[in-house]
């Protein structure tokens, strides 16, 4: 799905160490074409475009654990699909979307990291 190799923003990285590399208020210097039957190629690009994981469920005839597993997947490929609770999902339009939400994606992680670890507490 990617078809240049760049360096990430505040160290997101992908599996095999590539980065994808812009400035933020800048055009993503990437070109992403989606692929036909991915979730990317049924979304838009920016934040005001964005689709509700139950419109992709009805869209796609595809259960919600499937599309969140597919998105995974399309992201970890080098898909640009940015989400928001309550929003749904897109492709980004810009590197200041891609930080914000990756900036959320890490916060979230940390709060469940945090809560699990209060629950191990419990039975120690």
């Amino acid at each position: 799905m990617r078809e240049d190799k760049k360096t990430a923003p505040e160290g997101i990285s992908f599996r095999d160490g590539e980065q994808l590399s812009f400035d933020v208020g800048q055009p993503l210097s990437i070109h992403f074409t989606a692929e036909p039957g991915t979730i990317a190629s049924f979304l838009r690009t920016g934040q005001v475009n964005a689709v509700k994981a139950a419109d992709l469920c009805r869209i796609t005839g595809w259960p919600f654990r499937v599309i969140t597993r597919r998105i995974q997947y399309e992201r970890l490929q080098g898909a640009p699909i940015l989400s928001s609770p309550g929003c749904g999902y897109w492709l980004a339009s810009d590197a200041a979307e891609v930080i914000r939400c990756a900036d959320a994606l890490q916060m979230r992680a940390k709060t469940q990291h945090a809560t699990a670890a209060a629950l191990r507490g419990i039975v120690r």
